[in-house]
């Protein structure tokens, strides 16, 4: 049996982490949910709307995912892999780079790496954007 890990923010989740998470356990056995930590992801992005416990708590109500490890770090390693006995890191089609190393190249080059599509048209940032706006134009008295 082959297990996989997935990771990400999952802050303000929508259709696209589903999307991805649904793709993920279609790869493998065992899908392993790392929401990256509060800490880590204030370091590398910026504050989250959602603590560390909210969102492990999102992603432990899908069906897709067989376990949800908490406070995982931003950065995705072969140690992280090997700490969670999982062969495969999953991730969309777009690169991670951490300290200008290409970690999807990485860990295809090592034989431990699947991909899915990312979904277009819908991102964290662009609903934040959204929200934003609305804000906005309500304390512009709706114009």
């Amino acid at each position: 049996m082959d297990r996989g890990y997935l990771d990400g923010c999952y802050d303000l989740c929508h259709s696209g982490h589903f999307n991805c998470i649904r793709q993920a356990s279609d790869c493998v056995d065992t899908l392993i949910l790392g929401p990256n930590s509060d800490e880590d992801i204030l370091r590398t992005k910026g504050p989250t709307v959602l603590n560390d416990d909210e969102r492990a708590e999102i992603l432990r109500s899908l069906k897709w995912g067989h376990e949800v490890v908490e406070r995982t770090p931003y950065d995705p390693s072969v140690e992280v892999l090997d700490r969670f006995n999982c062969q495969y890191y999953i991730h969309g089609d777009d690169p991670v780079i951490c300290d200008g190393v290409n970690i999807n190249e990485l860990m295809k080059n090592l034989g431990r790496f699947k991909e899915v599509r990312r979904t277009t048209g819908v991102s964290t940032t662009d609903l934040t954007g959204k929200l934003l706006k609305l804000i906005e134009t309500d304390e512009d008295g709706g114009s």
